[in-house]
């Protein structure tokens, strides 16, 4: 007996560790799995990670709007200010942030990182976590119904790869962060299908859930929302009597998860729909210019790797063909032929069904008010027309509700490789043929554009401070679109020292209707007519009297041009304003101690 109690012992606790080791098993092969996407978005955005400090992921347009904001948030918490509002920009009226694409969440843990790194590294570091981020998700959402890894792995990366993401990476951080949709799904699924958890966790988490895709998107919110209510009303159509049975458990969580949300977000939509410079009506776009193009589900544009050259001749019609940015319609015809057989094949099966009508009913909403055909708008009236009349809806653009018709392709993908995977009629041959085939067409142009940062060494260096801090620089160009949008990052990497007059962001105008801010001016006026080519005017009284008056009313203290189309006629015309000469230091043109009622 005495001999064969340690003996018993052991072996006991060798079994408990390698039980213990079977269960690491699977959380390590998911991390392998992330490790695998991590992996491939630096590979994708390699251009931008050769020098990640000086140059950004994507084109010259959003993204310094973004590192502004990453910069911003740590800036106000510091300074005692609302980060929510900010008149660093737009002064001296300011601009409410929840009407701009602000990500106040990634900001918030990204602080450190801003503090330390920078803007421009740390941009870098939100956009491939971002794209990593949401092709693992989708994994995870689709490791809950298939059981081989591989086929969980293709899905994620056509969803993590797809159009939408790919192309919304050039510009777009709130929107490349789309790994909230298949948690969503997941958790959705629970709530109105399995009910394995209580209703009050699964409402909490819903609502937890909701609140952190708020402060990373609103848009993606009221897509979710949208895309929910949809898959909801296929349920209640396709399966009645159980919708019924599993009702009290849904509606309690749902409930929950609604009223969880709302106390999660009060603070911030009241911020927005009833704070400083809050929007009372209108739209920046219209609802019929960013759809799908019933072609564009089937052409591909030059943000797909294989891209045949005549295909332009067709896409430069389409009515989005002018931004890249949202170019994420594209399916492809062998994909399209897939989803249909999967989806047909395996009606019998309602996690199919389900996906393969949502994906359909997805699809024609993001067509928007109207049946576009190579850019021409049919009379032809689509759902979407209605719902374009709804608050929220109307400032939403169609074509992005493609990202859910991805997220259910790469279900019907990974379904239809799991059964090819396993089983007892094993035909991995037939899976990885159909995995190629699926994503093949899909892959995205490697040559993924990069942009250097190109800040003068002013604004990096100890010369700023040759501005008085929490004063007011004009700074030429004058920021207020995607092609004057240097002068954000300027700021940001100056950790705002400084307020600017200018400032690309969105906004009411003077009647309260949603509009790009600043509201323009004369100065404001002036100076984007030099910058697109037009010769400064003559500087007589009068128009040095009006010019004055602009300066003043924004408190004015120093004017600086920076790098930019036309400078000299841009230095000219200040040199004449303003009476003297600029000194260069740091690679701007400056003149400090400027005082407004001198120049009268």
């Amino acid at each position: 007996m005495t001999v064969d109690a340690p003996s018993q012992e052991h072996s006991t606790g060798r079994h408990r560790a390698i039980r213990r080791v079977r269960a690491l098993r699977p959380a390590r092969a998911d991390l392998s799995a992330l490790g695998g996407f991590v992996l491939l978005t630096v590979l994708l955005f390699r251009q931008a990670w050769r020098s990640p400090t000086t140059t950004w992921i994507g084109g010259a347009g959003d993204p310094p709007l973004f590192m502004w904001f990453l910069r911003w948030m740590p800036y106000a918490l510091g300074d005692g200010q609302n980060p929510l509002f900010s008149n660093h920009i737009n002064y001296p009226d300011g601009v409410n942030l929840m009407w701009n694409t602000a990500i106040p969440l990634p900001a918030l843990l990204l602080s450190p990182l801003t503090l330390t790194l920078g803007p421009v590294l740390t941009y870098n570091i939100l956009v491939t976590s971002a794209v990593a981020l949401t092709g693992w998700c989708a994994y995870l959402m689709l490791r809950r119904y298939v059981a081989s890894r591989a086929a969980a792995f293709a899905g994620g990366l056509l969803y993590g790869f797809s159009p939408y993401v790919y192309a919304h990476a050039h510009e777009h951080a709130n929107l490349t962060a789309a790994f909230v949709p298949p948690l969503m799904f997941l958790l959705l699924d629970d709530i109105l299908v399995r009910q394995r958890r209580r209703a009050v966790v699964n409402g909490l988490l819903l609502g937890g859930l909701a609140f952190v895709q708020l402060m990373i998107s609103e848009e993606l919110l009221a897509t979710q929302v949208l895309v929910a209510a949809v898959g909801l009303a296929i349920l209640m159509v396709l399966h009645p009597n159980r919708v019924r049975a599993h009702a009290r458990h849904a509606v309690t969580a749902l409930g929950m998860g609604l009223g969880t949300a709302l106390t999660l977000a009060a603070f911030p939509l009241l911020f927005q729909f009833y704070g400083p410079r809050s929007v009372r009506t209108g739209s920046l776009w219209g609802p019929d210019i960013f759809v799908t193009d019933l072609l564009g589900l089937v052409i591909p544009t030059e943000h797909a790797q294989l891209s045949p050259a005549w295909t332009s001749e067709i896409t430069r019609h389409f009515t989005d063909a002018c931004c890249g940015s949202e170019w994420s319609a594209y399916v492809g015809i062998p994909l399209l032929g897939i989803l249909i057989i999967v989806t047909t094949r395996l009606w019998a099966t309602p996690l199919v069904r389900l996906a393969g009508l949502l994906a359909t009913a997805t699809t024609v909403l993001s067509m928007g008010p109207h049946l576009h055909v190579r850019g021409f708008v049919s009379p032809m009236s689509l759902p979407f027309a209605k719902l374009a009349e709804l608050p929220v809806i109307r400032n939403m653009l169609a074509v992005r509700l493609m990202l859910y018709v991805y997220l259910m392709a790469a279900l019907l993908v990974g379904v239809a490789l799991d059964r090819l995977l396993r089983g007892s009629r094993r035909r991995p041959a037939l899976a990885a043929s159909l995995a190629v085939v699926a994503l093949m067409p899909l892959v995205p142009n490697l040559t993924f554009p990069a942009t250097r940062a190109g800040t003068p060494s002013f604004f990096r260096s100890d010369n700023v401070r040759r501005v008085e801090k929490d004063s007011v620089l004009l700074v030429a160009p004058f920021a207020r679109d995607t092609s004057t949008s240097g002068p954000m990052l300027w700021q940001a990497e100056a950790d705002m020292r400084y307020r600017m007059p200018a400032g690309y962001a969105l906004g009411p105008d003077r009647s309260g209707r949603f509009t790009y801010l600043p509201i323009p001016t004369p100065l404001s006026k002036t100076m984007e007519e030099i910058q697109r080519g037009t010769p400064p005017p003559p500087v007589d009284p009068a128009t040095r009297s009006l010019l004055a008056s602009d300066l003043d009313r924004a408190d004015v203290r120093a004017v600086a041009v920076g790098p930019m189309q036309n400078r000299e006629a841009m230095i000219g015309f200040f040199r004449e304003l303003l009476r003297r000469d600029p000194e260069a230091v740091g690679g701007v043109a400056l003149w400090t101690e400027v005082e407004p009622d001198q120049l009268r």
